[in-house]
Protein backbone atom coordinates (compact mmCIF):
# COMPACT_ATOMS: atom_id res chain seq x y z
CA UNK A 1 0.00 0.00 0.00
CA UNK A 2 1.49 3.33 -1.09
CA UNK A 3 1.63 6.53 1.00
CA UNK A 4 -1.39 8.15 -0.66
CA UNK A 5 -3.46 5.02 -0.23
CA UNK A 6 -2.43 4.82 3.43
CA UNK A 7 -3.56 8.40 3.92
CA UNK A 8 -6.85 7.60 2.19
CA UNK A 9 -7.53 4.71 4.55
CA UNK A 10 -6.76 6.89 7.56
CA UNK A 11 -8.62 10.05 6.58
CA UNK A 12 -11.49 9.30 4.18
CA UNK A 13 -14.94 9.42 5.81
CA UNK A 14 -18.31 8.07 4.66
CA UNK A 15 -20.87 10.60 3.41
CA UNK A 16 -24.65 10.52 3.20
CA UNK A 17 -24.48 8.88 -0.21
CA UNK A 18 -22.68 5.89 1.30
CA UNK A 19 -19.38 6.69 -0.44
CA UNK A 20 -16.14 7.66 1.26
CA UNK A 21 -14.44 10.99 0.57
CA UNK A 22 -11.62 13.19 1.76
CA UNK A 23 -13.29 16.55 2.27
CA UNK A 24 -11.93 20.07 2.22
CA UNK A 25 -14.01 23.08 3.19
CA UNK A 26 -12.30 25.82 1.16
CA UNK A 27 -9.25 26.62 -0.96
CA UNK A 28 -7.55 27.55 2.33
CA UNK A 29 -7.37 23.86 3.20
CA UNK A 30 -5.50 23.19 -0.03
CA UNK A 31 -3.26 26.19 0.61
CA UNK A 32 -2.45 24.86 4.07
CA UNK A 33 -1.24 21.54 2.69
CA UNK A 34 0.78 23.17 -0.09
CA UNK A 35 2.45 25.73 2.19
CA UNK A 36 3.38 23.14 4.81
CA UNK A 37 5.36 20.75 2.69
CA UNK A 38 2.82 18.17 1.55
CA UNK A 39 3.26 19.23 -2.10
CA UNK A 40 6.57 19.46 -3.97
CA UNK A 41 6.47 23.26 -4.13
CA UNK A 42 9.54 23.51 -6.38
CA UNK A 43 7.77 21.55 -9.12
CA UNK A 44 4.16 22.65 -8.64
CA UNK A 45 2.69 26.06 -7.89
CA UNK A 46 -0.25 26.64 -5.59
CA UNK A 47 -2.35 27.29 -8.70
CA UNK A 48 -1.32 23.89 -10.09
CA UNK A 49 -2.31 22.18 -6.85
CA UNK A 50 -5.72 23.87 -6.58
CA UNK A 51 -6.47 23.28 -10.26
CA UNK A 52 -5.92 19.56 -9.73
CA UNK A 53 -9.00 19.54 -7.46
CA UNK A 54 -11.29 21.25 -9.98
CA UNK A 55 -13.33 18.09 -10.64
CA UNK A 56 -13.87 17.61 -6.89
CA UNK A 57 -15.16 21.13 -6.21
CA UNK A 58 -18.76 21.43 -5.02
CA UNK A 59 -21.21 24.27 -5.64
CA UNK A 60 -20.61 25.71 -2.15
CA UNK A 61 -16.86 25.93 -2.73
CA UNK A 62 -15.99 22.85 -0.69
CA UNK A 63 -14.29 19.75 -2.07
CA UNK A 64 -15.24 16.09 -2.06
CA UNK A 65 -12.34 13.96 -3.23
CA UNK A 66 -12.99 10.38 -4.29
CA UNK A 67 -10.45 7.61 -3.79
CA UNK A 68 -9.47 7.62 -7.46
CA UNK A 69 -9.09 11.40 -7.50
CA UNK A 70 -7.00 11.32 -4.33
CA UNK A 71 -4.63 8.63 -5.59
CA UNK A 72 -4.19 10.62 -8.80
CA UNK A 73 -2.57 13.39 -6.69
CA UNK A 74 0.45 11.17 -5.98
CA UNK A 75 2.57 13.10 -8.49
CA UNK A 76 2.18 16.26 -6.38
CA UNK A 77 3.30 14.74 -3.08
CA UNK A 78 6.76 15.73 -1.93
CA UNK A 79 8.72 12.50 -1.68
CA UNK A 80 12.28 13.81 -1.79
CA UNK A 81 14.84 13.97 1.00
CA UNK A 82 13.83 15.93 4.08
CA UNK A 83 17.05 16.24 6.04
CA UNK A 84 17.63 18.24 9.19
CA UNK A 85 16.67 21.93 9.30
CA UNK A 86 19.51 24.22 8.26
CA UNK A 87 21.15 25.92 11.25
CA UNK A 88 23.31 28.93 10.29
CA UNK A 89 25.17 28.67 13.60
CA UNK A 90 26.90 25.54 12.32
CA UNK A 91 28.71 27.49 9.60
CA UNK A 92 32.36 28.19 10.32
CA UNK A 93 33.15 31.86 10.78
CA UNK A 94 35.81 32.67 8.21
CA UNK A 95 36.30 34.21 4.79
CA UNK A 96 34.85 32.32 1.82
CA UNK A 97 35.44 32.82 -1.88
CA UNK A 98 32.48 34.15 -3.82
CA UNK A 99 32.00 30.68 -5.33
CA UNK A 100 32.01 29.00 -1.90
CA UNK A 101 29.57 31.53 -0.48
CA UNK A 102 27.25 31.12 -3.49
CA UNK A 103 27.30 27.35 -3.00
CA UNK A 104 26.26 27.78 0.65
CA UNK A 105 23.36 29.99 -0.42
CA UNK A 106 22.22 27.50 -3.08
CA UNK A 107 22.66 24.41 -0.91
CA UNK A 108 21.16 25.67 2.34
CA UNK A 109 19.53 29.10 2.26
CA UNK A 110 17.56 28.88 -1.00
CA UNK A 111 15.93 25.47 -0.34
CA UNK A 112 14.99 26.64 3.16
CA UNK A 113 13.42 29.95 2.11
CA UNK A 114 11.54 31.60 -0.73
CA UNK A 115 14.80 33.07 -2.04
CA UNK A 116 15.39 31.92 -5.62
CA UNK A 117 18.80 30.90 -6.87
CA UNK A 118 18.53 33.71 -9.41
CA UNK A 119 18.97 36.10 -6.47
CA UNK A 120 22.26 34.56 -5.35
CA UNK A 121 24.55 36.91 -7.36
CA UNK A 122 22.73 39.92 -5.88
CA UNK A 123 23.09 38.54 -2.37
CA UNK A 124 26.80 37.87 -2.85
CA UNK A 125 27.25 41.43 -4.17
CA UNK A 126 25.28 42.81 -1.22
CA UNK A 127 27.53 41.20 1.37
CA UNK A 128 30.72 42.04 -0.54
CA UNK A 129 29.74 45.71 -0.63
CA UNK A 130 28.65 45.69 2.99
CA UNK A 131 31.91 44.10 4.15
CA UNK A 132 34.19 45.95 1.74
CA UNK A 133 35.94 42.78 0.61
CA UNK A 134 37.17 41.91 -2.88
CA UNK A 135 36.42 38.44 -4.22
CA UNK A 136 35.45 37.13 -0.78
CA UNK A 137 32.63 37.15 1.76
CA UNK A 138 33.19 36.65 5.45
CA UNK A 139 30.63 34.62 7.37
CA UNK A 140 30.43 36.10 10.83
CA UNK A 141 27.77 36.49 13.51
CA UNK A 142 26.08 39.26 11.52
CA UNK A 143 25.75 37.15 8.38
CA UNK A 144 24.45 34.24 10.42
CA UNK A 145 21.89 36.57 11.98
CA UNK A 146 20.69 37.69 8.54
CA UNK A 147 20.48 34.07 7.40
CA UNK A 148 18.38 33.23 10.46
CA UNK A 149 16.15 36.23 9.82
CA UNK A 150 15.37 34.97 6.32
CA UNK A 151 14.70 31.46 7.67
CA UNK A 152 12.27 32.86 10.23
CA UNK A 153 10.50 35.34 7.96
CA UNK A 154 10.13 33.42 4.71
CA UNK A 155 10.52 29.69 5.44
CA UNK A 156 9.88 27.45 2.46
CA UNK A 157 7.34 24.61 2.70
CA UNK A 158 10.31 22.23 2.89
CA UNK A 159 11.74 24.01 5.93
CA UNK A 160 8.36 24.03 7.65
CA UNK A 161 8.17 20.29 7.01
CA UNK A 162 11.73 19.83 8.31
CA UNK A 163 10.98 21.75 11.50
CA UNK A 164 7.75 19.82 12.06
CA UNK A 165 9.44 16.47 11.48
CA UNK A 166 12.26 17.49 13.84
CA UNK A 167 9.74 18.32 16.55
CA UNK A 168 7.75 15.19 15.80
CA UNK A 169 10.87 13.03 15.98
CA UNK A 170 12.29 14.59 19.12
CA UNK A 171 13.13 12.01 21.75
CA UNK A 172 12.61 8.99 19.51
CA UNK A 173 15.36 6.37 19.53
CA UNK A 174 17.24 6.11 16.25
CA UNK A 175 18.35 2.90 14.64
CA UNK A 176 21.46 1.57 16.33
CA UNK A 177 20.50 3.08 19.66
CA UNK A 178 21.48 6.67 18.85
CA UNK A 179 19.58 9.28 20.83
CA UNK A 180 19.22 11.84 18.05
CA UNK A 181 16.77 10.15 15.73
CA UNK A 182 15.68 11.28 12.29
CA UNK A 183 13.02 8.92 11.01
CA UNK A 184 12.04 11.43 8.37
CA UNK A 185 10.03 9.28 5.98
CA UNK A 186 7.77 7.63 8.54
CA UNK A 187 7.31 10.80 10.56
CA UNK A 188 6.51 12.93 7.51
CA UNK A 189 3.80 10.43 6.60
CA UNK A 190 2.35 10.59 10.11
CA UNK A 191 2.48 14.38 10.02
CA UNK A 192 0.58 14.38 6.72
CA UNK A 193 -2.09 12.16 8.26
CA UNK A 194 -2.37 14.45 11.29
CA UNK A 195 -2.70 17.54 9.12
CA UNK A 196 -5.37 15.96 6.96
CA UNK A 197 -7.23 14.85 10.08
CA UNK A 198 -6.90 18.37 11.49
CA UNK A 199 -8.47 19.85 8.37
CA UNK A 200 -11.34 17.38 8.64
CA UNK A 201 -12.00 18.44 12.25
CA UNK A 202 -11.78 22.22 11.96
CA UNK A 203 -14.13 24.70 10.35
CA UNK A 204 -11.29 26.68 8.81
CA UNK A 205 -7.74 25.80 7.90
CA UNK A 206 -4.96 27.41 9.94
CA UNK A 207 -3.49 30.45 8.26
CA UNK A 208 -0.63 29.63 5.92
CA UNK A 209 1.85 32.28 4.77
CA UNK A 210 2.41 33.08 1.12
CA UNK A 211 5.37 35.18 0.06
CA UNK A 212 6.71 36.28 -3.29
CA UNK A 213 9.40 33.70 -4.15
CA UNK A 214 12.03 36.12 -5.49
CA UNK A 215 12.97 38.19 -2.44
CA UNK A 216 16.52 39.57 -2.11
CA UNK A 217 17.99 38.91 1.32
CA UNK A 218 18.66 42.62 1.85
CA UNK A 219 14.91 43.31 1.66
CA UNK A 220 14.01 41.04 4.56
CA UNK A 221 14.38 43.71 7.23
CA UNK A 222 11.70 45.75 5.50
CA UNK A 223 9.15 42.95 5.87
CA UNK A 224 7.14 41.90 8.87
CA UNK A 225 7.34 38.27 9.88
CA UNK A 226 4.34 36.34 8.46
CA UNK A 227 1.98 34.52 10.78
CA UNK A 228 3.09 30.92 11.12
CA UNK A 229 0.51 28.14 10.79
Amino acid sequence: MGPMEQLWEQIAKPAEDGQRYISYKTDQDLLFLWANGFVDFRKYTLADWIAAFHDSRQKDGSYRVTRAAWLAKERFRYAGPIGEPFDPQRLKEREYSEEEFAKILKAFVCPSTWIHEQNVPDIVAYFKKKQGLKGKVRIDKGVKREFQESLDKIPSPLRILQLDVARFSKGKPAKGGEKTAYQAGADAQRLAAERLAQLARTKEAPAAPLETPAIPLKELKKRKAPHRA
